[in-house]
């Protein structure tokens, strides 16, 4: 399997098992997206999974992805509408309904990757769900540390 492949899946797994950090409104931040995949690579490759596992993994991710990926769009263009209304001359009405709408769909979007991360935390044994755990625990502690 290809190493971004193992990235992603590292990431849609640490991301929302162990940090605690909202997903919609991380991965809609690219730097920060691609320095989540290229630390959980390393975590990934640590967990040894199995072919079966990755494939598995790859079956699930592919199932929602299209949907997930429209969903972050929205929510990148519900923010820009929101900018655009708030410099603008829009009532304040007309602005919290578009935040009312924008809280909406990073709702959704974060069930979506909810429920994705769910089915594939299923696919990981107990022993492998620990240690990623564990090892997404020391990479918070080793970032902390560094600030």
């Amino acid at each position: 399997m290809n190493r971004k492949f193992h990235q992603s899946i590292a990431a849609a797994l640490a991301i929302t098992i162990a940090t605690g950090i909202p997903t919609t409104h991380t991965l809609t931040q690219p730097s920060q997206a691609q320095e989540i995949g290229e630390a959980s690579g390393k975590l990934l490759q640590q967990l040894n999974l199995s072919n079966d596992q990755l494939q598995q993994i790859k079956n699930i991710r592919s199932r929602n992805n299209s949907e997930i990926r429209s969903s972050r769009q929205r929510v990148r263009q519900l923010q820009q509408e929101i900018q655009e209304l708030m410099s603008g001359t829009a009532s304040s009405e007309q602005v919290r309904a578009k935040f009312n709408e924008l809280q909406s769909v990073r709702q959704q979007a974060a069930k979506l990757q909810f429920e994705q991360t769910l089915a594939m935390r299923e696919v990981l044994t107990p022993q492998q769900r620990a240690q990623l755990a564990q090892l997404i625990k020391q990479r918070r502690e080793t970032r902390h540390n560094r600030r």
